[in-house]
C-alpha cells in the first residue's frame, strides 16, 4: 500500500512558492523595486496593519512611480525586504482576502507595522 504522504496532494508547496517569488523578484526592474520598498515604508508609518493590496493601491495611485517591468507577484519580495529592514512583521497565521479582482479573493499575508506612527527624518533613516 502506498504512503499518502508521497502523493502530490500532500506535498508542501513552499519550494515552488519560493521559486516563484525569486523569479518575480529577478525579473522586476530595480528602480521599481526601490520605489515600491519606499512605498511600504510610507504605508507602514501610516497603517498599523497592511497587505500587498495596500502596496498595489499605493503604486497604482502614484503617477511618479517608475514604469519599469514587474509582475504582480513582485510585491511579495518587496514586502520581505521591508521585513528585513525591520519596518514590518508577519502576523503569523493571519490572512485577508485580496481586494484585487485579478486575485479572485485569494488569501494574502497580513503584516503588522513596527514603525506605525513613527516620525523619522528621511536622511537619518538609512
Amino acid at each position: 500500500m502506498r504512503d499518502y504522504e508521497d502523493l502530490p496532494l500532500f506535498r508542501h508547496p513552499e519550494p515552488e512558492t519560493e521559486k516563484a517569488i525569486k523569479r518575480a523578484d529577478e525579473h522586476a526592474d530595480q528602480e521599481w523595486k526601490d520605489a515600491a520598498l519606499e512605498k511600504v515604508y510610507q504605508i507602514a508609518r501610516k497603517q498599523e496593519i497592511l497587505t500587498a493590496d495596500d502596496l498595489n493601491d499605493a503604486i497604482a495611485g502614484d503617477k511618479d512611480m517608475p514604469a519599469g517591468y514587474h509582475a504582480p507577484g513582485a510585491t511579495g519580495p518587496v514586502m520581505r525586504r521591508a521585513r528585513k529592514q525591520g519596518w514590518i512583521e508577519l502576523c503569523d497565521g493571519v490572512h485577508a482576502e485580496s481586494r484585487r479582482s485579478a486575485a479572485h479573493r485569494r488569501p494574502q499575508r497580513v503584516w503588522r507595522s513596527k514603525i506605525y506612527g513613527e516620525v523619522v527624518n528621511a536622511t537619518s533613516r538609512e
